[in-house]
């Protein structure tokens, strides 16, 4: 509890991002130790001093990028972490986790979140909805977006594993030794919301949460941010909600189970069909610097 009330008032004072309407994203809390069990599962160079960096130049079209890894083992997947950066202005954006063909190309997106990437060399982790189970021996990718404008730098260790990767799907093979990490076997707080209806009670469950740890539920009238919480000591983390306009509506209680729910009620007011509401879970936890990592967000519509 002590690290949860230290680290509110940080994101109180942090400024969410301004960018275009997305769906949810996710964060995690792994058993445990979130960051040695995620850190240690699928590993290429991390161990390596970085020494250059690579650049990919944005393109026009198709700006996804692909870097391919093999399972060392059947693991369930939560998200990735590159060591990289981009040219201009920090961003959120969309991460995908690929199967590959027969020749090792990218082939189905099969899991989806967001990554947060910043100026400056740093391990970027993205983070997924949905975990996703692959197979030992298999090829996969971990993939993002480049957004149109901004260049691209790998950092790259002086020796260990060249690793493959695509500028676009369809692009040639290229090769660098690209430090990264797969995040498997961890947990990710979710979010499930009822529909919300004028004179009725509706409950908000967050499953997956940090056993005997209360969950704290803010939710905003339908405005929102985007804040990658990286820096602020909770990799993989997003705030999902316009921070001047969020507060705190319930506290669930701390229990020895991985489910939080509340119960809320919406009052029997006519004006307030038509209410956009969004809704995140911040749940402590004692193996991130920031004391705290979030959930995805829900978002309804008052009927």
């Amino acid at each position: 509890m002590t690290n949860l009330f230290r680290a509110l008032p940080v994101l109180s004072a942090l400024a969410a991002l301004a960018l275009p309407t997305i769906t949810a994203a996710q964060a995690y809390d792994g058993v445990g130790g979130r960051i040695e069990q995620q850190l240690n599962a699928i590993q290429r160079n991390i161990p390596l001093t970085q020494n250059g960096t690579t650049l990919v130049p944005w393109a026009s079209t198709n700006r996804r990028i692909f870097v391919r890894f093999q399972a060392d083992a059947d693991r369930d997947v939560t998200g990735f972490q590159i060591n990289m950066r981009v040219t201009f202005l920090p961003e959120i954006v969309p991460a995908w986790l690929y199967t590959a063909d027969a020749q090792g190309n990218p082939a189905t997106v099969v899991a989806s979140g967001y990554i947060g990437v910043g100026t400056g060399l740093r391990y970027c982790r993205a983070s997924f909805g949905d975990a996703y189970r692959i197979e030992a021996g298999k090829q996969y990718f971990m993939a993002f977006k480049l957004t149109i404008g901004q260049d691209l730098r790998f950092g790259t260790a002086s020796s260990g594993l060249n690793v493959t990767y695509f500028v676009t799907p369809t692009g040639a093979a290229q090769t660098a030794k690209i430090q990264y990490g797969v995040d498997t076997d961890g947990y990710s707080p979710k979010i499930t919301m009822q529909q919300p209806y004028v004179g009725q009670s509706y409950d908000v469950t967050c499953t997956q949460a940090s056993a005997n740890q209360p969950g704290f539920l803010y939710w905003c009238p339908g405005g929102y941010g985007e804040l990658d919480l990286h820096n602020s000591g909770a990799p993989g983390a997003f705030l999902w909600l316009d921070l001047p306009s969020a507060q705190l509506v319930a506290i669930a209680p701390a229990g020895p189970g991985r489910t939080r729910q509340v119960t809320l009620p919406m009052p029997n007011i006519p004006g307030l069909v038509g209410l956009p509401i969004r809704m995140q879970w911040v749940i402590p936890t004692n193996s991130l610097p920031l004391g705290l990592t979030t959930s995805d967000y829900a978002f309804a519509t008052v009927y």
